[in-house]
């Protein structure tokens, strides 16, 4: 243990914590679990990789060494999303789409969906299939210009709020499963787009789960992300709230979210940022105090 406190940061410890959640509910549930030996296996060797490359890390503080232990918590958020889907109804059978549909209606008195695409052109569509993919593209970059402006505390910062924000939600998503507007609601919608609506769905109906939609995640971390554009890189903070405004349309008009997954995920983001920073603050102020 007192080797894991020197090697691991607060980032590498949430993950490492998740993944042991992970392997442990993968045993506890085993019943629910389909296969539940290989996705505790997974779980297990995504553990030991990480506590692998931190060691390495440390010891040989070579640069690419040092590159990828600084991105694999980002370049690896598209397997977690994935594997998280392994968990769903394994706690619950039940799903939360009745109530929160209620909601968005009794809030702006229309189903949202019904509103948006009232009228919308193939080019609006378009437009929207667009801004839902641009969600990992929007980590990725905002990550990026953190990171080559050598910012590295925000960096540490947004990176710890990005991670925590989805890798939370991903554990919601086994405690209030939801499956979304277009698995119950809207099950048999179709898109109006061009060429791009038609690639854009096809793609998502590949890789995406019925039963991860409450809180938003794309809310939770495009929320965080235009929080630190806003505070450290203000040249970029318009195209990031722009494309956030449009990202968050966009959840609404394909009926991937709901509005209260949305809301939730504001509130979720919110406390994810909050913790990142103070735990990478605390962190920070026990090595200052170890070295004296």
């Amino acid at each position: 243990m007192k080797m894991l406190r020197y090697i691991l940061r607060p980032v590498d410890w949430f993950i490492a914590g998740y993944q042991l959640l992970m392997i442990l509910a993968a045993v506890v549930f085993n019943n629910n679990l389909h296969g539940f030996q290989v996705v505790a296996l997974r779980h297990m060797a995504a553990l030991t990789a990480l506590i692998v490359l931190r060691w390495l890390t440390v010891k040989h503080p070579k640069k690419y060494l040092t590159l990828i232990s600084d991105w694999y918590p980002i370049v690896t958020l598209p397997i977690t999303y994935r594997w998280a889907g392994d968990f769903i109804h394994v706690i619950f059978s039940w799903k939360l789409d009745s109530l929160l549909s209620r909601f968005d209606i009794w809030f702006l008195g229309e189903d949202p969906v019904k509103i948006l695409q009232r009228g919308a052109s193939a080019r609006f569509t378009d437009l929207m299939q667009l801004s839902y993919c641009s969600f990992f593209v929007m980590i990725f970059g905002s990550s990026l210009i953190l990171y080559l402006k050598g910012r590295l505390r925000e960096f540490d910062n947004l990176r710890l709020g990005i991670v925590t924000a989805l890798y939370g939600t991903y554990l919601w998503f086994m405690l209030l499963p939801a499956h979304s507007p277009r698995f119950e609601v809207w099950r048999h919608l179709k898109l109006n787009g061009g060429w791009v609506t038609h690639q854009i769905s096809a793609f998502i109906t590949s890789t995406a789960y019925c039963g991860g939609a409450f809180p938003s995640g794309h809310a939770a971390g495009s929320l965080i992300i235009c929080i630190f554009m806003v505070r450290y890189i203000k040249l970029w903070s318009l195209p990031f709230i722009m494309t956030t405004i449009l990202l968050l349309l966009s959840t609404l008009f394909g009926a991937y979210h709901y509005l209260a997954d949305i809301l939730a995920g504001f509130i979720h983001g919110g406390f994810a940022i909050l913790l990142a920073v103070w735990w990478n603050r605390a962190w920070d102020a026990q090595k200052q105090k170890a070295v004296e």
